[in-house]
């Protein structure tokens, strides 16, 4: 029996495309234009780099540093701190990320970085990195938009150019789900190598599960003995 030829990538684009609505299938076309101008052809998202039971050594695999304790994390002014944003947003069409995710994981970690006098951002899925004070207008961009990987890396030639411009060489990002903040952490992973290949700028990314670890030397400087 003769093998079955594998499906390219188009043909695999096509099929993603039959499960769509028309109103999804008409915005995602809209989205791939705009890739292919830039980036001159689309892939679907890669699979999965990390797996639920081995994603320290996962992560690590992939040069994401991964910070248990208090004096595992960076401090410093090249430092910025950031949670993923939320689909859960308030009705204002328009305001600053305390204002627009009002998810209970956003406002804790606003809330957190607030009482430690630390630099803080939003990891959006739609803006790069937002930052405090930045106020923006309200999108609604599901998951369902997200299935080519140059998705990713142009989010993430936005992030590394943001870290240029406002010297941050290390990026802290904060979610308890291990596995559900991998699409953030890959946004993360191509501005890393942009930032590089662009630039000449080194990023280093460490993650973190736990907020709590995460106080301010200068607050607590008892933790840090």
């Amino acid at each position: 029996m003769a093998k079955k030829t594998p499906a390219t990538e188009e043909e695999k684009i096509e099929r993603a495309y039959k499960k769509m609505d028309d109103r999804l299938r008409h915005d995602v076309k809209e989205i791939e234009n705009d890739l292919r101008e830039k980036f001159g052809s689309v892939h679907l998202r890669e699979r999965r780099i990390v797996s639920p039971g081995t994603w320290k050594e996962d992560y690590e695999r992939v040069g994401v540093r991964h910070a248990a304790y208090t004096t595992d994390v960076p401090y410093g002014p090249d430092v910025i701190y950031c949670h993923p944003c939320t689909q859960k947003k308030s009705d204002l069409p328009r305001g600053k990320m305390e204002e627009m995710y009002i998810g209970a994981a956003n406002q804790r970690f606003y809330a957190h970085m607030q009482e430690q006098g630390l630099p803080y951002a939003t990891n959006s899925g739609h803006l790069g990195l937002v930052l405090q004070g930045v106020e923006f207008d309200t999108y609604d961009l599901h998951t369902s938009y997200m299935i080519f990987e140059e998705i990713l890396m142009d989010y993430g030639m936005t992030i590394a150019k943001q870290c240029v411009d406002n010297g941050f060489h290390k990026i802290v990002i904060v979610k308890s789900s291990p596995c559900m903040v991998e699409p953030f952490i890959k946004r993360l992973l191509y501005a890393r190598q942009y930032a590089k290949d662009l630039y000449d700028w080194d990023i280093e990314i460490v993650y973190v599960t736990k907020l709590g670890i995460i106080q301010n030397p200068e607050k607590h400087p008892e933790l840090f003995e």
